[in-house]
């Protein structure tokens, strides 16, 4: 329903997106635009990623204290251009450097659900984040990256030490 929306008329929409962003009760339109504790085997459900990203960066950098907050919430757990990649990275672009923003998304990229074992869905994230790294010039997001390999890297270990002691 969100593309159907957006690509109808996808300024409009935003325009009508971001007032609602503005007031103080926006728990149900952030979990409409992000998809913060789905599966990781699912689908993208998100509907920020049907909005141009350009246009959702330009209207966070017109009042960066209070709206960076929220778009962190609804940030696609991606880089990946197809599936919304494109403004995870132009956020990182401009907010990577505060360390802040930078650990909120690493948190925010960690949070979901799985099946099976958490060293191998782990794992698996830092296989894509390992990919990302082939594929980013920037070093404000290969900086992000790093941080966030390392902090995977802490989860796989301590998650191997747990699953080795449930056998």
């Amino acid at each position: 329903m969100a593309d159907v929306i957006v690509r109808a008329h996808p300024n409009e929409a935003w325009t009508i997106v971001s007032k609602l962003l503005e007031s103080d009760e926006t728990h149900g339109l952030v979990s409409w635009l992000g998809d913060e504790f789905g599966f990781d085997d699912r689908s993208q459900v998100d509907a920020i990623r049907h909005f141009d990203p350009d246009v959702i960066m330009a209207w966070v950098l017109q009042n960066p204290e209070t709206r960076v907050r929220k778009l962190l919430r609804c940030l696609p757990k991606t880089l990946d251009a197809k599936d919304g990649g494109k403004l995870t990275k132009l956020c990182l672009e401009v907010f990577g450097d505060h360390e802040n923003v930078a650990d909120y998304l690493i948190g925010h990229f960690w949070a979901g659900r799985w099946t099976g074992p958490e060293s191998a869905y782990r794992a698996g994230q830092r296989n894509k984040a390992r990919q990302w790294i082939s594929e980013t010039k920037s070093g404000k997001v290969l900086a992000w990256l790093d941080r966030y390999i390392e902090a995977l890297n802490r989860d796989i270990e301590a998650a191997e030490l747990r699953e080795g002691r449930e056998f």
